[in-house]
């Protein structure tokens, strides 16, 4: 199991830019969204 430092759930405008900022700060990041689309 991969283990992350930081994890979102729902990817709509402010999961996704949250979860891309967190990344863009060299956090492992996790995120989960119900539409496949959004989480691709």
């Amino acid at each position: 199991m991969k283990e992350f430092d930081f994890g979102i759930v729902g990817l709509g405008v402010m999961g996704r830019n949250l979860l891309l900022n967190m990344a863009d700060h060299k956090f492992s990041v996790a995120g989960l969204d119900l539409d496949p689309e959004k989480a691709a």
